[in-house]
Protein backbone atom coordinates (compact mmCIF):
# COMPACT_ATOMS: atom_id res chain seq x y z
CA UNK A 1 0.00 0.00 0.00
CA UNK A 2 1.40 3.29 -0.96
CA UNK A 3 1.38 6.18 1.81
CA UNK A 4 1.17 9.41 0.08
CA UNK A 5 2.17 12.62 2.18
CA UNK A 6 -1.25 14.08 2.09
CA UNK A 7 -2.35 10.82 4.02
CA UNK A 8 -0.11 11.90 6.71
CA UNK A 9 -1.09 15.38 7.56
CA UNK A 10 -5.37 15.76 5.83
CA UNK A 11 -5.61 19.01 8.25
CA UNK A 12 -2.42 20.93 6.50
CA UNK A 13 -2.59 20.29 2.55
CA UNK A 14 -4.29 22.89 0.69
CA UNK A 15 -7.77 22.43 -0.45
CA UNK A 16 -9.34 23.38 -3.90
CA UNK A 17 -13.25 24.81 -2.67
CA UNK A 18 -16.11 23.74 -5.15
CA UNK A 19 -13.65 20.86 -6.89
CA UNK A 20 -15.04 17.25 -6.30
CA UNK A 21 -12.48 14.97 -8.12
CA UNK A 22 -14.19 12.68 -10.08
CA UNK A 23 -17.60 13.77 -9.20
CA UNK A 24 -19.39 12.67 -12.55
CA UNK A 25 -17.67 9.41 -12.34
CA UNK A 26 -18.41 8.74 -8.83
CA UNK A 27 -22.59 9.02 -9.35
CA UNK A 28 -22.26 6.65 -12.12
CA UNK A 29 -20.67 4.09 -9.99
CA UNK A 30 -23.21 5.09 -7.41
CA UNK A 31 -26.13 4.56 -9.54
CA UNK A 32 -24.60 1.27 -10.17
CA UNK A 33 -24.04 0.19 -7.11
CA UNK A 34 -27.17 0.97 -6.13
CA UNK A 35 -28.16 -2.55 -7.60
CA UNK A 36 -25.70 -4.52 -5.53
CA UNK A 37 -27.83 -6.52 -2.55
CA UNK A 38 -27.48 -4.36 0.69
CA UNK A 39 -25.62 -6.43 4.01
CA UNK A 40 -28.99 -7.81 4.98
CA UNK A 41 -29.22 -10.12 1.76
CA UNK A 42 -25.53 -10.80 1.09
CA UNK A 43 -26.70 -14.92 1.83
CA UNK A 44 -25.54 -17.98 0.24
CA UNK A 45 -27.55 -18.05 -3.46
CA UNK A 46 -28.57 -14.60 -3.93
CA UNK A 47 -26.96 -11.80 -6.59
CA UNK A 48 -24.13 -10.76 -4.20
CA UNK A 49 -23.22 -14.16 -3.94
CA UNK A 50 -22.77 -14.64 -7.68
CA UNK A 51 -20.93 -11.49 -8.01
CA UNK A 52 -19.08 -12.73 -5.27
CA UNK A 53 -17.95 -16.04 -7.11
CA UNK A 54 -17.49 -13.92 -10.31
CA UNK A 55 -15.06 -11.80 -9.21
CA UNK A 56 -13.06 -14.93 -8.18
CA UNK A 57 -13.49 -14.23 -4.13
CA UNK A 58 -14.03 -17.27 -1.73
CA UNK A 59 -14.50 -15.10 1.65
CA UNK A 60 -17.48 -12.73 1.85
CA UNK A 61 -15.89 -10.45 4.12
CA UNK A 62 -13.03 -9.53 1.88
CA UNK A 63 -15.06 -9.41 -0.72
CA UNK A 64 -17.16 -7.29 1.02
CA UNK A 65 -14.24 -5.09 1.80
CA UNK A 66 -12.74 -4.87 -1.88
CA UNK A 67 -16.14 -3.83 -2.63
CA UNK A 68 -15.92 -0.70 -0.78
CA UNK A 69 -12.72 0.43 -1.83
CA UNK A 70 -13.57 -0.22 -5.21
CA UNK A 71 -16.79 1.95 -5.32
CA UNK A 72 -14.35 4.86 -3.69
CA UNK A 73 -12.38 4.83 -6.75
CA UNK A 74 -9.08 5.37 -5.04
CA UNK A 75 -7.74 1.20 -5.71
CA UNK A 76 -7.61 -0.60 -9.07
CA UNK A 77 -10.66 -2.18 -9.62
CA UNK A 78 -10.90 -5.51 -11.49
CA UNK A 79 -12.56 -5.77 -14.74
CA UNK A 80 -14.55 -8.71 -13.67
CA UNK A 81 -16.07 -6.48 -10.83
CA UNK A 82 -17.30 -3.95 -13.42
CA UNK A 83 -18.70 -6.26 -15.23
CA UNK A 84 -20.61 -7.46 -12.61
CA UNK A 85 -21.94 -4.12 -12.23
CA UNK A 86 -22.71 -3.46 -15.40
CA UNK A 87 -20.52 -0.54 -16.11
CA UNK A 88 -21.24 0.97 -19.64
CA UNK A 89 -17.57 2.06 -20.70
CA UNK A 90 -19.04 4.26 -23.19
CA UNK A 91 -20.78 5.79 -20.26
CA UNK A 92 -17.78 5.85 -17.85
CA UNK A 93 -15.73 7.52 -20.71
CA UNK A 94 -18.65 9.76 -20.76
CA UNK A 95 -18.52 10.58 -17.29
CA UNK A 96 -14.76 11.07 -17.00
CA UNK A 97 -14.43 13.47 -20.20
CA UNK A 98 -17.13 15.45 -17.87
CA UNK A 99 -14.72 15.46 -15.13
CA UNK A 100 -11.99 16.12 -17.07
CA UNK A 101 -13.62 19.18 -17.94
CA UNK A 102 -14.38 20.53 -14.57
CA UNK A 103 -10.39 19.55 -13.66
CA UNK A 104 -9.71 21.36 -16.56
CA UNK A 105 -11.89 24.44 -15.26
CA UNK A 106 -10.94 24.48 -12.20
CA UNK A 107 -6.85 24.57 -13.01
CA UNK A 108 -7.85 28.06 -15.29
CA UNK A 109 -8.96 29.92 -11.45
CA UNK A 110 -6.05 31.59 -9.39
CA UNK A 111 -5.26 29.60 -6.43
CA UNK A 112 -4.04 30.50 -3.53
CA UNK A 113 -1.83 27.93 -1.31
CA UNK A 114 -1.71 28.02 2.68
CA UNK A 115 0.97 25.74 3.41
CA UNK A 116 3.56 23.60 1.40
CA UNK A 117 6.45 20.80 2.68
CA UNK A 118 9.99 20.40 2.84
CA UNK A 119 11.62 17.15 2.78
CA UNK A 120 14.31 17.03 5.38
CA UNK A 121 15.62 13.29 4.97
CA UNK A 122 13.03 10.87 6.32
CA UNK A 123 10.99 14.04 8.10
CA UNK A 124 8.42 16.25 6.18
CA UNK A 125 7.97 19.06 7.62
CA UNK A 126 4.91 21.61 6.61
CA UNK A 127 5.11 25.44 7.31
CA UNK A 128 2.61 27.97 6.41
CA UNK A 129 3.05 30.59 3.16
CA UNK A 130 1.86 33.90 3.69
CA UNK A 131 -1.16 35.44 1.55
CA UNK A 132 0.13 34.67 -1.63
CA UNK A 133 -0.72 33.61 -5.07
CA UNK A 134 0.55 30.40 -6.37
CA UNK A 135 2.87 32.06 -8.31
CA UNK A 136 4.56 34.59 -5.83
CA UNK A 137 4.58 30.88 -3.13
CA UNK A 138 6.79 29.26 -5.44
CA UNK A 139 9.17 32.14 -5.93
CA UNK A 140 8.94 32.97 -1.80
CA UNK A 141 9.58 29.02 -1.69
CA UNK A 142 12.66 29.22 -4.18
CA UNK A 143 14.13 32.37 -2.32
CA UNK A 144 13.95 30.67 1.63
CA UNK A 145 15.39 27.77 0.02
CA UNK A 146 18.43 29.56 -1.50
CA UNK A 147 20.97 27.19 -3.38
CA UNK A 148 20.36 24.26 -1.35
CA UNK A 149 18.44 21.63 -3.52
CA UNK A 150 16.34 20.86 -0.66
CA UNK A 151 12.82 19.22 -2.17
CA UNK A 152 9.53 21.42 -1.82
CA UNK A 153 6.25 21.04 -2.64
CA UNK A 154 3.26 22.44 -2.37
CA UNK A 155 0.05 19.96 -2.44
CA UNK A 156 -3.86 20.34 -3.61
CA UNK A 157 -5.43 17.47 -2.08
CA UNK A 158 -6.21 15.33 -5.32
CA UNK A 159 -6.19 18.08 -7.83
CA UNK A 160 -2.54 18.93 -8.00
CA UNK A 161 1.21 18.65 -6.78
CA UNK A 162 4.04 21.42 -7.36
CA UNK A 163 7.49 19.87 -6.54
CA UNK A 164 10.20 22.80 -6.37
CA UNK A 165 13.41 22.33 -6.22
CA UNK A 166 15.29 25.82 -5.22
CA UNK A 167 17.56 25.40 -8.66
CA UNK A 168 15.37 24.48 -11.08
CA UNK A 169 11.60 24.80 -12.83
CA UNK A 170 8.53 23.95 -10.56
CA UNK A 171 7.57 20.70 -11.67
CA UNK A 172 3.48 20.41 -11.59
CA UNK A 173 2.02 17.15 -11.07
CA UNK A 174 -1.51 16.88 -12.38
CA UNK A 175 -4.30 14.60 -10.90
CA UNK A 176 -6.16 14.46 -14.11
CA UNK A 177 -9.52 12.13 -13.40
CA UNK A 178 -8.47 9.37 -16.14
CA UNK A 179 -8.89 5.56 -16.52
CA UNK A 180 -5.33 3.63 -16.77
CA UNK A 181 -5.99 -0.09 -17.84
CA UNK A 182 -3.70 -2.48 -16.17
CA UNK A 183 -4.38 -6.10 -17.76
CA UNK A 184 -7.23 -7.37 -15.74
CA UNK A 185 -7.25 -3.76 -13.62
CA UNK A 186 -8.89 -0.67 -14.06
CA UNK A 187 -7.44 2.62 -11.98
CA UNK A 188 -8.01 6.32 -11.74
CA UNK A 189 -5.48 6.95 -10.04
CA UNK A 190 -2.90 9.12 -12.11
CA UNK A 191 -1.13 11.77 -12.70
CA UNK A 192 0.88 13.70 -15.10
CA UNK A 193 3.79 16.24 -15.42
CA UNK A 194 3.86 18.99 -17.21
Amino acid sequence: MTIRITDLFPHQTNHITDYDRLYHTREYFAQKALKIPTAHTRLKGTRFDEMREFCGYRDLQKFCKHVQSWNSLRVPIPHTYLQAIGIDFDMLTSALKRDRISYIQKLQEPRYPKVFNVKCGPLVLTRNIPDLTETEAITYIKNLAGLRPVPFSIFYTDFLDIQIVSDKEAVYLHKYPSLIKEESFYSFLSSEET
